[in-house]
């Protein structure tokens, strides 16, 4: 699995989607998004976009054990696609909030 160029525009283009939303939740609300909120958001999104991006192939056993290894290998497999999306989009997303990573891990 490989990020191409059209993907990560389109990762860049969430991520002001996200920024604006974030900001304009703050405005409204008054409140300002801790870090956990932050961070789940941000993977809940990477791990929806690590699927659409490459959509599995759902495996078909009749054998429970050598189903579920491969539901943990597909898994592990798009973990991982979703963690480089997920530092990508954070990176983008706490750019245009003008937080930087050291305040960031700060807030609580």
């Amino acid at each position: 699995m490989e990020l191409t160029a059209q993907q990560i525009m389109l990762i860049g283009f969430i991520a002001s989607l996200l920024s604006v939303g974030v900001k304009l939740f703050s405005a409204k609300f008054g409140i300002e998004l801790s870090k956990a909120w932050m961070t789940a958001i941000v993977a809940v999104i990477s791990i929806v976009l690590a699927v659409l991006f490459n959509l599995p192939a759902l495996p078909v056993y009749t054998d429970p054990m050598q189903y579920a290894a491969e539901w943990i290998a597909l898994a592990s497999g798009y973990v991982g696609f979703a963690t480089i999306i997920y530092n990508i989009l954070i990176d983008k997303v706490l750019d245009k909030l003008k937080l930087t990573s050291e305040r960031f891990l700060k807030l609580e």
